[in-house]
């Protein structure tokens, strides 16, 4: 009875300890990522704090080179957040201000396009309201080089909108597989630790049928709930990215499918010699480029986001800065917190304990059986395997390939914006090549109908 009694103090000056050690690393703690580990109760393996703990943890799968090329976009992101007067140091996505930020760069790219509009609406009211802007004034001044030019430069243009639009939703799926493939393996990880509790129970009931002491049915049911909410939260931070991606990658499906439309109407329209339907794809083209503005600011704000987590990866992999609980990079992928994790370690110290007592054949058996337990689900969750297999996992499957794809996929779509201009004016051209065919087609009837 001495013996347990003191094993419940040291018990309760260890708790006690690790709750003063998480304290201290809280206040410490900014947005960004910290070195300071959160881990509850350190064990032998786990207690050290430098670099080269850090870097037996993790074990990244990508080269020097790979890591330097998705380097250089996050550091092109942080660029292009300080010109924006956006944070760029701070990956924060537990707090509302983070993603607030996030739709600041929408908001630029809505105003950018308020200069188009402006302009678009001009030329409206000077074209119907005021007949100004009308474009050829008789037939005649519609020779032959302006319609073979406007026949050459429509079917450049669409075989350059298709060709341009393809690429960019090529990269967009393939981005969005990323995520899913990526995440979707997160999720199973984080799925082994609903078998967590499980497996405890069915040690703790082996020692009941065994008439051993068992962990405090108190401490037992406050694991449990820990470890739900636990899993819970992470699950549904991982289906808030790979939601958010799929909103995405459908918004860019859907404007395809809008240009695929768009493209085939014109040259329908134009061989059903209907100007007024030729007129309306050429005013929905002029308004579909301050559109294209603002999805670019949407798809700008992925950007942006990815950047930011791949940094927190970057951090975490190189940095020493191990995802805290609830933190950046640990909102999404962390070890339990301080709480949990003491649970944890105080329900092991108690299985091993009853099996060290003696050296008979039930308490070997229950030993055998906390080994068991230990080797397969305790040590690898004390020592946050879920961190360490998820981390380099992003990085080499997302991280690596994906933030060159969407940096490529928004410059693509800057030069969309650009030609989809030149091709609205292209359709303006092809409704005066239809007005010029009606009138020679009413000149003609005319002619016939004075000769007759």
């Amino acid at each position: 009875m001495k013996y347990i009694t003191m094993d419940k103090k040291l018990l309760l000056v260890l708790i006690i300890t690790n709750s003063l050690i998480n304290i201290t690393n809280t206040k410490n703690l900014q947005c960004s990522n910290n070195i300071l580990i959160n881990v509850g109760l350190l064990s032998t393996k786990a207690s050290s704090l430098n670099n080269n703990d850090n870097n037996s943890r993790y074990r990244s799968n990508i080269s020097k080179e790979d890591r330097e090329k998705y380097e250089q976009i996050i550091d092109l992101k942080k660029s292009f957040s300080a010109s924006m007067d956006l944070d760029s140091e701070n990956f924060c996505p537990e707090k509302d201000n983070y993603f607030s930020r996030l739709n600041h760069v929408t908001l630029i790219f809505f105003l950018i396009s308020l200069i188009p509009l402006v302009f678009i609406i001009l030329y409206l009211i000077l074209r119907f309201l005021l007949k100004k802007c009308t474009g050829p004034k008789k037939s005649t001044d519609i020779n032959r080089f302006y319609r073979n030019s406007t026949w050459a430069l429509s079917i450049i243009l669409t075989l350059t909108l298709f060709i341009l639009f393809t690429i960019i939703l090529a990269n967009s799926v393939k981005t969005n597989n990323a995520v899913k493939k990526t995440f979707d393996r997160a999720s199973e990880l984080i799925a082994n630790n609903d078998k967590l509790y499980g497996e405890i129970s069915e040690t703790i009931n082996f020692y009941k049928e065994s008439n051993l002491t068992t962990p405090d049915n108190e401490l037992m049911e406050s694991f449990k709930t820990n470890i739900n909410k636990y899993v819970e939260v992470t699950k549904e931070h991982t289906d808030e990215i790979k939601k958010n991606d799929d909103n995405r990658n459908v918004g860019m499906i859907l404007l395809y499918v809008y240009y695929l439309i768009v493209m085939i109407l014109v040259f329908v329209f134009f061989f059903l010699k209907w100007k007024i339907g030729e007129g309306t794809l050429f005013i929905l083209l002029l308004f579909t480029v301050p559109a294209m503005l603002i999805f670019e600011g949407y798809n700008s704000k992925y950007f942006f986001f990815y950047s930011d987590l791949c940094g927190a990866i970057n951090g975490a992999l190189y940095n020493n800065q191990f995802p805290v609980a609830g933190q950046s990079l640990g909102y999404y992928y962390n070890c339990f917190d301080k709480q949990t994790k003491a649970e944890l370690y105080g329900i092991r110290f108690s299985l091993y304990k009853i099996g060290m007592e003696s050296d008979d054949d039930i308490h070997k058996s229950a030993r055998n059986k906390y080994n068991s337990l230990n080797k397969k689900e305790l040590s690898p969750q004390l020592n946050c395997q879920l961190v360490t297999e998820i981390v380099p996992k992003i990085e080499a499957e997302f991280c690596k390939d994906n933030l060159e794809r969407i940096y490529d996929m928004l410059k693509l779509m800057s030069w969309l914006i650009f030609f989809t201009l030149i091709y609205a004016i292209c359709v303006r051209r092809l409704e005066n090549l239809i007005w010029k065919k009606k009138n020679e087609i009413e000149s003609m009837i005319e002619n016939l109908e004075s000769i007759y």
